[in-house]
């Protein structure tokens, strides 16, 4: 991340699987690439509470949505609910 922003790849923003997510996976998704950028690697710890205060999302959204990253093999995830979990973004379109 430089000044504030950070890449977001035309690989990812034109593949399938991220032009098929739900709008509500798109944005965690793209909040979990902001935190996998911040921390430079791949795995990452992040509570759902975070999560849904930075996106503005319910926690019930971001179980959803992160329950469809998984299924569609974006991310991989390791926690359990109202704990802070570990995030692996699995294809980013790098």
């Amino acid at each position: 991340m430089i000044n504030g922003y950070f890449k977001v790849s035309h690989k990812l923003l034109e593949n399938p699987k991220f032009i098929n997510l739900s709008p509500i996976s798109k944005i965690l998704y793209i909040y979990l690439l902001k935190h996998q950028n911040r921390y430079y690697g791949k795995l990452f710890f992040h509570s759902d509470r975070v999560l849904a205060k930075e996106t503005n999302l319910s926690r019930r959204s971001i179980l959803r949505a992160r329950k469809e990253l998984v299924t569609k093999g974006m991310i991989r995830f390791i926690g359990e609910y109202r704990k802070t979990g570990q995030y692996i973004i699995v294809e980013s379109g790098d």
